[in-house]
């Protein structure tokens, strides 16, 4: 690696003999093709048939928050099992991370305070800061009845479902929904 530092350099500074120039692409040049070749095969045929050294990107192992905590749930975005898996694991009280329409979030049934906790520890986040609730449709709302204005309920009643978030006060109300 020294020796093509070496060279970049001489090569800015326009003294990098021609002949060493030659050399030191022919050999950087056999040692991608190498690497290519050598990944390519054993990636092919998923056993190390051509020897590669030592990766120079490693996996980092995730830290454990604590004792006890299960590692985390990988399933496959593309299949409705895993559909089905995320939903058993939020319907016993599990916290999962969802992609919404911008980043990924933090998601609990609202059924168990303890994992709604989970995610406040999770973000490290105080409890006196709020975090959104997410329904899949207004008669979830009409259902608890909370104190809304005609005209937010009016508003919501033409924007959901949507892309659009109302912020609303936080009250009793939200304990009939399991806060």
């Amino acid at each position: 690696m020294e020796v093509v530092i070496v060279c970049f350099l001489l090569f800015t500074l326009e003294r990098l003999p021609l002949p060493l120039e030659i050399a030191v692409l022919s050999v950087f040049s056999i040692l991608c093709l190498y690497g290519f070749l050598a990944s390519f095969a054993n990636s092919l045929f998923n056993k190390e048939l051509i020897l590669m050294g030592p990766a120079i990107f490693k996996k980092q192992e995730p830290k454990k928050m604590e004792e006890g905590v299960s590692s985390c749930i990988l399933p496959k975005s593309h299949r409705t099992s895993s559909l089905r898996t995320i939903a058993n694991m939020l319907d016993n009280g599990g916290v999962c991370g969802i992609p919404t329409d911008t980043v990924y979030a933090l998601a609990a049934s609202c059924k168990h305070p303890e994992a709604i906790n989970r995610i406040y520890s999770i973000k490290e986040r105080p409890s006196e800061k709020p975090i959104c609730i997410c329904i899949s449709n207004l008669d979830q709302l009409r259902v608890i009845n909370p104190p809304f204005s005609p005209l937010l309920w009016n508003f919501m009643d033409l924007v959901y479902p949507g892309g659009i978030s109302c912020i609303v006060q936080k009250g009793e109300w939200l304990k009939k929904l399991g806060m």
